[in-house]
């Protein structure tokens, strides 16, 4: 972090964010679609959740990433 600010592109986060909200839609998609919810939720409940916050937290941790390189570049500049 105190070299340079362009050893991670923020390009690739991006990408990367956009890959994992997919990620997110088309399981809970596929969670509605696929049949009965509350007995998916029975069987595979904690499966599925366990997955899905995994996804969110690495959302969650590009879109902090990214925040702070930005502000990060504008200080240098």
């Amino acid at each position: 972090m105190i070299y340079s600010i362009h050893d991670l592109s923020v390009a690739k986060l991006n990408r990367l964010e956009d890959l994992v909200f997919t990620g997110i839609t088309l399981i809970a998609v596929s969670v509605i679609f696929l049949g009965d919810v509350v007995d998916f939720m029975k069987t595979n409940g904690v499966l599925y959740l366990t997955v899905m916050n995994a996804f969110i937290g690495l959302k969650v941790a590009c879109g902090f990433t990214i925040l702070f390189y930005r502000y990060v570049a504008v200080e240098r500049e």
